[in-house]
């Protein structure tokens, strides 16, 4: 073996002492890397868990909101029927007591628009 191939081994070994050196080193490092990305993936999982529910407790509250209006559009709807009802019912009572007027000979000394239009039609 000449000189150069004796301190080429050596430099090579060196090399590789340095490498083996470093193993440890290095292998603490990518366990490390590993179990911040586990953490992190976690860290994810749980923020993604938190805005889920928080997600869903706002839509519950929506919903609630919701629901509490659809009632309060229901017994609107309910009470303009029973209004329209109501009115019908009145201008009907209007138009006989009109007409009873009207039939002793007399006229009303007030009629309302929509009582006369209508008796107008009739």
């Amino acid at each position: 073996m000449s000189g150069k191939d004796g301190e080429a081994m050596e430099n090579n070994l060196a090399i590789w002492i340095a490498i083996i050196g470093s193993l440890p080193g290095l292998s603490a490092i990518i366990i490390q890397i590993v179990r911040s990305k586990k953490e992190n993936k976690k860290i994810d999982a749980d923020i993604t868990i938190k805005i889920t529910e928080a997600a869903s407790k706002m839509l519950d509250q929506l919903q609630e909101q919701i629901d509490k209006l659809d009632k309060k559009v229901h017994d609107l709807e309910i009470g303009a029927l029973c209004n329209k009802r109501e009115i019908v019912r009145l201008i009907s009572g209007i138009n006989r007591l009109i007409a009873q007027i009207r039939k002793l000979g007399e006229e009303p000394v007030w009629t309302p628009d929509m009582v006369e239009e209508e008796d107008k039609i009739t």
